[in-house]
């Protein structure tokens, strides 16, 4: 009997999770054409979120808990329940289109980096095998349940026993006495849950205790506490929360639980009630810790002693910062070490790999999550280049000796290190004039100080007088020297270009495409329809030259796609040849849109995959045939690779003004591939591609510009639809006769569109397979026209 297949897929970005921070990096790779694919072990999406206790809610304002490109819904609470939060998660998972982008209830066992090859190879629980250039590991902060010595000492205790994880609600503790073991997130929520049920509830909290914040402050504000990048130094922000627990619940002796230190500088523990129980006697707080166990009978290290019927051990989880977390790889991590992160993301020993999403203190994970995201992708675009080794480790041991937690994944709640991730992303231009700026406004506020005290003075001398004008100048300049170097350190920093991002209710326009400026077109250089002119042009009323539309209707599985877009899809791309020009100019604006995310088109990546295999760019002048918006070089430029020149022809001028607005083109021609010769010079380049155009081409003579413009020996990559190569068969099969070109490779048979339903008529799909040629011949020189190109 033969073993099973094993199926390796290819991606240039593997993520392992399928939470909130796994979903934002496949999210922010797909926004700038990068191909990422998660792998999630659980059968449904949002991780964490899929297993709260009834009564949790967000510690985080909901706009600092914000995702990637998704606005909570209208009228949700400032602090939204579990239940609203799930809401906006499928929210964003449908919004982005990214539940084909996950693959659920598979785990991922192990991840191997390949030095040769310079790519992870990645097995899977199923059997099967992924490889990708990058990995991006984002399993969140929390890992398994911690055992501690809690654990041990209750394992006697004659009554029930939970961990925290084990907790829903408190309807099964009614009449019950209640021992919460552990003053962290979990435990004061669970206790303030449990107040409202149990008979007796308990909190006992061995080490110093954290500042229980309230979510609304004493003037019913709702309150933000993130860390965002502005300009509030930690200390003030400390003396602001200070104020605000004074205001709020007073001197927290009066509880026992005044905590040491600052209250941004640990870990962050949300509950409005919390303080007010404990002033009523809801619930009871032993310091100190649990000193033994016998029986139902607890002994504390005070001395007292009291019966309980459950004890729910409040003691944590495993952190995502230790090697134990990621078993997976155990090749490149050493065992049981504690991981410290350049940018809280990146590992200096691991190549190609990321972790995004394990952050903690006063940050909202989605943020960060998306933060990290962006700088990923600008590294793996190229835009920034990671530092050495040994510079990344001098920044981990700057940053772990700062005072916040402790760690260089909770430094966040601090403004500045906030605003270092923020440049790393591409959101800033400089975090150093930020930094810069703050003393520079705080300068300007002690001149404007000193200068109304000496003013208002009566009894200051004339020389302090004096000191009046000079001290106002000083106060003006410090000021706009500070406003100056916070704007500029606060402008756009550099990013990869975007997939053109369209809302899912887009309706594209009829005038120009906005913001993106128009390309003059030589009137010899106009765009023709399909129909005017070329050896094989037909009149718009010959029926003959009107792709025939299918039998069964296809369906678009996304009700979000555009008008114009659904509108092509209906008749699987084959558009009357007379109404291509019109039918891709009003797609234009939303085409990126309607393909990638609501179409799944295939081709394009498949394209990318093959030409870079084939035919890296590097130092090469290449062709984009059947161009459209610029798709297949901005892929490759978001892959790191750049060619000396990259030059794209199209018959669509709207087209071509999103290609030449990504500026990754050095020439863009509109013109008609019908139109013989080309405006392109003979033996010009290294490299072409052609994805999907051919397939309103009329005239298989065409491959002889094909041939034309490639030097000898460079390399074709064009996608031929099994319905549409049969009329390209006799002249491709001609030329390599003739010894003009020569198959190098094809790929396997391939689905284009992953949102379209064909029925039960498999012969509707579309198929389509990538075709690698090899230019053989050096060709004689052409006389095409004088048109000037449109420089991108």
């Amino acid at each position: 009997m033969c073993p099973p297949s094993v199926h390796v897929s290819s991606h240039q970005v593997v993520v392992i999770g399928g939470g909130v921070a796994g979903l934002t990096a496949v999210k922010v790779c797909q926004d700038h054409g990068i191909d990422a694919h998660a792998f999630e072990r659980d059968t449904a999406l949002g991780g964490v979120w899929n297993y709260t206790y009834k009564n949790v809610r967000l510690q985080q304002h909901k706009d600092d808990f914000r995702l990637s490109g998704t606005e909570w819904p209208a009228g949700v609470a400032d602090f939204p329940d579990a239940k609203a939060v799930e809401e906006y998660i499928a929210k964003f998972v449908c919004e982005h289109n990214l539940a084909p982008k996950v693959t659920r209830g598979v785990s991922v066992i192990s991840c191997v980096f390949d030095q040769l090859m310079g790519k992870w190879a990645i097995k899977l629980s199923d059997g099967q095998e992924a490889r990708a250039e990058h990995l991006v590991v984002a399993t969140g902060s929390l890992g398994k349940p911690k055992k501690s010595d809690a654990a041990d000492m209750f394992a006697t205790f004659a009554g029930e026993v939970i961990h925290s994880s084990e907790y829903y609600d408190g309807a099964a503790f009614h009449g019950k006495r209640v021992l919460v073991v552990g003053a962290g997130s979990s435990g004061i929520e669970i206790a303030v849950d449990l107040a409202r049920a149990a008979d007796t509830t308990v909190l006992s909290v061995r080490s110093d205790v954290d500042w229980v914040f309230p979510r609304h402050g004493a003037f019913g504000r709702s309150l933000r506490l993130c860390g965002g990048g502005g300009s509030a130094p930690l200390w003030l922000r400390n003396l602001a929360a200070r104020l605000t627990f004074g205001l709020k619940f007073g001197d927290l002796d009066k509880y026992g639980l005044k905590p040491s230190g600052a209250p941004l500088d640990r870990r962050i523990v949300v509950s409005d009630e919390f303080y007010p129980l404990v002033a009523h006697g809801a619930i009871g707080v032993q310091r100190g810790g649990v000193q033994s166990v016998k029986g139902n009978v607890v002994t504390f290290a005070d001395g007292a002693r009291r019966a309980f019927d459950v004890a729910v051990l409040c003691t944590g989880y495993d952190v995502a910062t230790h090697s134990s977390s990621h078993p997976y790889l155990n090749t490149h991590l050493e065992p049981k070490t504690k991981l410290d992160f350049y940018m809280g993301c990146f590992l200096p020993s691991v190549p190609k790999c990321a972790f995004v999403g394990g952050c903690f203190g006063f940050a909202a994970v989605p943020r960060i999550a998306e933060l990290q995201s962006k700088a990923v992708v600008n590294v793996i675009a190229g835009v920034s280049a990671l530092p050495s080794p040994d510079t990344q480790r001098a920044h981990i041991q700057k940053v772990l000796g700062y005072h916040v937690q402790k760690g260089n994944t909770n430094v966040y709640t601090a403004n500045g290190y906030y605003r270092e991730l923020m440049q790393a992303a591409g959101e800033m231009r400089s975090a150093s004039l930020v930094d810069a700026s703050v003393p520079l406004k705080a300068g300007a506020l002690a001149a404007a100080a000193a200068f109304f005290a000496t003013r208002a003075s009566a009894a200051a001398a004339a020389d302090q007088r004096a000191l009046a004008k000079p001290l106002a100048v000083a106060a003006t300049a410090l000021a706009g020297l500070g406003v100056l170097a916070d704007a500029v350190g606060r402008s756009r920093g550099r990013s990869p270009a975007r997939v053109s991002p369209v809302h899912p209710a887009y309706t594209s326009p009829t005038g120009g495409a906005t913001g993106v400026r128009e390309i003059g077109l030589h009137p010899s250089d106009s765009v023709l329809s399909m129909n005017s002119g070329g050896a094989s042009s037909c009149s718009p009323s010959d029926s003959s030259n009107t792709s025939p539309r299918s039998s069964k209707v296809v369906m678009v599985k996304d009700e979000t796609v555009t008008k114009q877009g659904a509108d092509l899809a209906a008749n699987r791309f084959k558009t009357a040849k007379g109404d291509v020009m019109d039918a891709y100019d009003a797609w234009a604006d939303a085409y990126e849109h309607d393909s990638l995310q609501k179409l799944g088109f295939a081709s394009p990546k498949a394209c990318v995959d093959t030409f870079l295999e084939f035919c890296p760019p590097e130092g090469k002048d290449v062709l984009d045939v059947g161009a459209g918006t610029g798709l297949l070089a901005q892929m490759i430029r978001t892959r790191g690779f750049r060619a000396r020149t990259f030059d794209g022809m199209d018959l669509s001028p709207k087209m071509l003004t999103h290609l030449v607005a990504k500026g990754i083109y050095t020439n863009a021609h509109a013109h008609d591939m019908m139109q013989y010769p080309w405006p392109l010079p003979s033996n010009t380049y290294d490299g072409l591609m052609c994805n999907g155009v051919l397939i309103y081409v009329d005239d298989p003579n065409c491959l002889d510009e094909f041939v034309r413009v490639m030097k000898p020996g460079g390399i074709c990559v064009i996608m031929f639809r099994h319905d549409g190569y049969p009329q390209y068969r006799e002249k491709d099969e001609a030329l390599r006769a003739a010894g003009k070109w020569e198959l190098v490779h094809k790929t396997p048979d391939s689905r284009n569109f992953d949102n379209l339903a064909f029925g039960d008529n498999t012969e509707d799909d579309v198929i389509f397979n990538q075709w690698v040629y090899r230019v053989l011949e050096h060709s004689p020189a052409a006389a095409p026209a004088p048109v000037p190109a449109v420089c991108a």
